[in-house]
């Protein structure tokens, strides 16, 4: 079961217990969207649990439901070429660009109520003794959507994107090091096959396993001699393995299966079960990135903010 396949990583002390933050996350529920609304997002009940804020070892677990009105583009751009000729030719004059986006903005509110509807669910993992918030999102928008609501809910919440300033630069150079025939040091994670670097204007590198073998060693020193640097990489950690992205968000994850799995009474139990361990280990990987980087862990603070 793998739960979570893509984490942003905030850090937030949260002190609340599962009763008082069910009692926050009640008054910021999921609304079917209204006509003219684009979108709507709310805090649900767990499907896996029916519970508003499921309890799991070390910590706790929500759900945010996003239901996203969808107009095809060419549909839409229809609509609104048909519109703009019709004013052109009633009214024998140009409509010019200002007056365009106008008009695109009153057909999109017109075809809004007959949109097609798009439901994604986001979840938000919360290790207590590490302090860490995993939001389990593909897209950093989705991720600040998350946030944005539990601020809603909360008042205040003061969740910071956990950030390694020296990360990017600290993987290049053990990257060179590698390529330069000494030893890839990256602490306690083992490289993975794939690579991508940016050089100057953007421009990206982009190396898999299925491209080459190793990366092709030649092709990533002539990058690295030429000021690429690391802004994606492939690592095999102590229980799964990731893509790491230099802001320190994981793509891609892939847990590890247990050698002696244990049974379960319930699929509500084993859900639970495997959400804490994976839990666990994101906030294992995090701590070894931060100690790789010379970082200090951010210490769990007895009040939220």
């Amino acid at each position: 079961m793998n739960q979570i396949k893509s984490a942003y990583i905030y850090g937030i002390p949260v002190t609340q217990s599962v009763d008082e933050l069910a009692e926050l996350l009640i008054q910021v529920p999921f609304k079917e969207p209204q006509p003219a609304a684009k979108q709507s997002c709310g805090f649900i009940d767990n499907p896996h649990t029916g519970q508003l804020v499921s309890p799991i070892e070390g910590g706790w677990v929500v759900c945010m439901r996003t239901d996203e009105k969808i107009l095809p583009a060419s549909v839409l751009n229809k609509a609104v070429s048909d519109k703009v000729a019709e004013i052109e030719k009633e009214q024998d004059r140009q409509v010019y660009r200002k007056e365009k986006l106008q008009i695109r903005d009153d057909v999109m509110l017109s075809m809004l109520p007959a949109a097609f509807i798009k439901t994604r669910y986001t979840y938000a993992y919360y290790h207590a003794q590490e302090a860490l918030l995993i939001v389990g999102a593909g897209a950093a928008g989705a991720a600040e959507e998350m946030i944005s609501l539990l601020r809603e809910a909360f008042g205040s919440f003061k969740a910071v994107p956990l950030r390694i300033d020296p990360l990017t630069h600290e993987l290049t150079e053990r990257l060179r090091s590698y390529v330069s025939g000494l030893n890839f040091d990256l602490g306690s994670f083992d490289l993975g096959k794939y690579l991508q670097m940016t050089g100057q204007n953007d421009q990206v590198l982009t190396l898999k396993e299925k491209e080459s073998v190793g990366f092709g060693l030649s092709q990533v020193e002539d990058a690295l001699s030429s000021g690429y640097q690391v802004n994606e990489i492939s690592l095999v950690g102590d229980g799964c393995q990731f893509k790491l992205k230099s802001d320190l968000s994981f793509k891609s994850i892939c847990f590890d299966d247990p050698a002696d799995p244990p049974e379960f009474d319930s699929v509500e139990e084993h859900w639970r079960n495997e959400t804490a361990i994976q839990v666990l280990v994101i906030c294992q990987q995090v701590k070894a990135l931060l100690a790789l980087c010379g970082s200090l862990f951010p210490e769990p603070v007895k009040e939220a903010a």
